[in-house]
C-alpha cells in the first residue's frame, strides 16, 4: 500500500484505538532499517500531536518467527519498566481490518541508530571517548537483560535450545544463497561448531541481534534498544559473541568495515563482564557461531534481494563480509 493509503488506514486505527473521531495521521514517511517495514507518522488528537512508528511484518510471508510482529510487541511491552530501555508500545493486534496484517505502534524516541557509515557507504566521524561511553552504555544495557529472569517475564516461552539445536537450527539456510561461494566455509563450520560445544551456561532472555545498530543514541545517551524479532530464551553468551562479531575488525569488509575508534572486542567484553559481574566463558565458539548464523543470513537476504522478493541492496554490500565472518569463526574454533 502506498503512504495515501496507509495514512487512511492508520488514521482509522487511531480513531478507534483512542476514541477520539477527530483524530488525524500525517507526515507518513518510510524508516530506515532492514529488518521489516516501518513507518514513522504524526498523530494529532485532543488538542496535542505525537510522533509514533508503525510495523507491520513482509507482505507475502507467514506471521511466525521473525515476522510475529505481535511477539515483537509483547516483548517490549514485558520489558517496560525495567532496566532495558525499550520504545512504548501504544498499539498491537493480529486483527486483520487494519492493516490486513499483524501489526504494532510505538512511540518515535528521538535519536539515531549508531552507524558506522552513511548509506552511501562514507564513512562517520567519532570521537573515541564518545564510543567508548556508547559502548559502556550498550554493554550494561546488555548486562541488564541478561539479570532478568526469562521465566518471569515472558512465562509462555518455550524452553531454551541446547547449543547443538541452536546450531543445527540454522541448517535450512545453507543452500538458499544467491551466491553459494559467499558461504562456501559454511559445512566446515558448522561441523567444527557441533564437535566443540560449550557445557551450558547462564541462561536468560537473548536479543538475537544485539549489535550497534539496533541501539537508538539520542545526544550521546542510549534511549532505547530496538529489533526484538529474534528475542528468545537461551544462553546469554549467544548475545555476547554477537556483539562482539559486529566489534571485531577481521569479519569485515567494505560497507561492513569501519574507521570509528570503535573499542576493541577485548575491552568491549570485560566492559560486559564488570557491568553483568560474571566472567563470559567458551567466548571463542560462541563469536564463531554468530559469525557463522550472520554469514548464512547474509547469504539469504542477498538471495531474497537479488530474486526481488524483499529488495535491499543494503545485502549486496554487506555480501563480501560473509566468507570473512566464516574464516574469522573457523580461526577462532581453532584457538579454542
Amino acid at each position: 500500500m502506498d503512504e495515501a493509503e496507509l495514512q487512511e488506514r492508520l488514521t482509522a486505527l487511531a480513531r478507534s484505538k483512542t476514541g477520539d473521531g477527530q483524530a488525524e495521521v500525517t507526515a507518513v514517511q518510510a524508516m530506515p532499517g532492514h529488518a521489516g517495514f516501518s513507518w514513522g507518522f504524526a498523530l494529532t488528537h485532543r488538542g496535542g500531536t505525537e510522533r509514533l512508528v508503525l510495523r507491520l511484518p513482509p507482505p507475502g510471508v507467514r506471521w511466525v518467527g521473525t515476522a510475529d510482529i505481535v511477539r515483537q510487541a509483547r516483548v517490549m511491552q514485558a520489558l517496560a519498566g525495567s532496566a532495558v530501555p525499550v520504545p512504548a508500545v501504544r498499539w498491537t493486534g493480529d486483527e486483520l481490518e487494519w492493516f490486513e496484517r499483524p501489526y504494532y505502534v510505538v512511540e518515535q524516541l528521538p535519536g539515531v541508530t549508531l552507524w558506522f557509515r552513511t548509506p552511501d557507504g562514507e564513512p562517520i566521524a567519532y570521537d573515541a571517548g564518545d564510543l567508548q561511553s556508547r559502548a559502556e552504555q550498550v554493554t550494561r544495557a546488555l548486562a541488564d537483560l541478561h539479570a532478568l529472569d526469562w521465566r518471569e517475564v515472558m512465562p509462555a516461552w518455550d524452553a531454551p535450545l541446547s547449543l547443538e539445536e541452536e546450531v543445527i537450527r540454522w541448517d535450512w539456510l545453507h543452500s538458499r544463497t544467491a551466491d553459494p561461494e559467499l558461504t562456501a566455509l559454511a559445512p566446515a563450520v558448522r561441523e567444527r561448531l557441533l564437535s566443540g560445544v560449550p557445557s551450558v551456561g547462564r541462561q536468560g532472555i537473548v536479543h538475537g541481534d544485539y549489535q550497534w545498530t539496533n541501539h537508538l543514541f539520542h545526544e550521546g545517551r542510549l534511549q532505547a534498544v530496538l529489533d526484538w524479532e529474534l528475542a528468545t530464551a537461551g544462553d546469554v553468551r549467544m548475545d555476547a559473541g554477537w556483539l562482539l562479531t559486529f566489534s571485531d575488525r577481521k569479519n569485515w569488509t567494505g560497507f561492513g568495515s569501519w574507521e570509528a575508534p570503535l573499542p576493541s572486542p577485548e575491552v568491549i567484553i570485560a566492559m560486559y563482564e564488570r557491568a553483568s559481574g560474571h566472567t563470559v566463558a567458551d567466548l571463542p565458539w560462541f563469536r564463531a557461531l554468530a559469525g557463522y548464523k550472520f554469514a548464512l543470513i547474509t547469504g539469504l537476504n542477498l538471495s531474497l534481494h537479488r530474486k526481488g522478493r524483499r529488495v535491499d541492496p543494503h545485502w549486496e554490500m554487506l555480501a563480501p563480509s560473509a566468507p570473512l565472518l566464516l574464516a574469522r569463526a573457523q580461526e577462532l574454533l581453532g584457538s579454542g
